[in-house]
């Protein structure tokens, strides 16, 4: 009896097996940032090749919307971009409300991690740089370090900017400055209706995080620099 069930479920188990995707098919992304354009949409993914262990490499996709400039660069890319493993992402401080809303949306239909860390930088473009070896886990690190010496930066996982923008409230990202191979951290970010208000220093950063039951619209209205 054992012997036939074993015919029967062992060519169905290599069958099952033969179907199944490898890590090393796949570009693992750790990183990925967003910048609003005059046409659209510019998507930056940082990705490692599992297969030959390379430094982390950098594509950029362009499009009318989010999804249309990820699938551009799947198509430019000779195998398909993996987000599941995708440690933070980046907006441009200069993208609008929709594209903050729709790129939340796409992270969320995407399936990338509810820890997720969201982040928001001057300009993006160097830490997609050819130089910059800057990666997402790089930068979720940062932020640990961040929250355990200045009490920042910890709160920015993507379920909880979801909380924020559910209860209408307002909330911050860590806010970074990249130049080449460096990157640092150099306060918070604070939004308001997903759209930017200004950026405050490590100083203010910390007054701010220990005053969070304050509402944000109080907050908002706080010295700046």
């Amino acid at each position: 009896m054992v012997k036939k069930l074993l015919m029967i479920f062992l060519p169905l188990l290599l069958l099952c097996g033969c179907t199944a995707v490898e890590p090393n098919d796949k570009y693992l992304v750790s990183l990925m940032g967003v910048e609003e354009t005059a046409e659209g949409v510019s998507l930056n993914f940082k990705y490692t090749d599992l297969s030959d262990n390379s430094s982390a490499k950098a594509v950029e996709g362009k499009g009318k919307t989010v999804t249309e400039a990820a699938a551009n660069i799947t198509l430019s890319l000779d195998r398909s971009p993996s987000l599941s493993h995708c440690e933070a992402v980046v907006f441009a401080e200069n993208i609008g409300t929709t594209l903050f809303y729709e790129t939340v949306y796409f992270c969320r239909k995407n399936e990338l991690p509810l820890k997720l860390r969201l982040a928001v930088a001057k300009d993006i473009k160097p830490l997609f740089s050819e130089e910059s070896s800057v990666s997402g886990v790089d930068i979720s690190e940062m932020l640990k370090v961040a929250y355990s010496y200045h009490g920042i930066g910890g709160h920015t996982a993507l379920y909880e900017i979801e909380t924020a923008i559910n209860l209408g409230e307002g909330f911050a990202l860590p806010y970074f400055e990249a130049g080449g191979e460096r990157l640092r951290l150099s306060g918070l970010g604070l939004y308001r209706n997903c759209a930017f208000v200004k950026k405050i220093g490590i100083k203010e950063s910390r007054t701010y995080v220990k005053n969070k039951n304050i509402s944000g619209e109080i907050n908002f209205e706080s010295r700046g620099q």
